[in-house]
């Protein structure tokens, strides 16, 4: 489901799990980015953003990784 029309989803769509969970990564994205850097962790503030940014895979697979780099951007690098 694209979420290009997510204006239009009300507590009565009906959406399958995958497009559900789409939503909800996509929804808690945009709140935590709209967040001032105040509210993030002490370190987190201090963390080089990842070229893949919320995109980047190695976030999950890799703690290290996760835990290096910032992921609450743009990707600037990759598709």
């Amino acid at each position: 489901m694209p979420l290009n029309h997510a204006e239009r989803i009300t507590a009565e769509t009906h959406v399958c799990s995958t497009c559900y969970e789409k939503l909800v990564s996509f929804l808690l994205y945009w709140y935590r980015i709209s967040l001032p850097i105040y509210h993030l962790l002490p370190d987190a503030s201090q963390r080089e953003d990842c070229w893949y940014g919320h995109a980047c895979r190695t976030q999950h697979q890799n703690e290290e990784h996760a835990r290096k780099r910032n992921h609450v951007c743009r990707p600037t690098r990759g598709s």
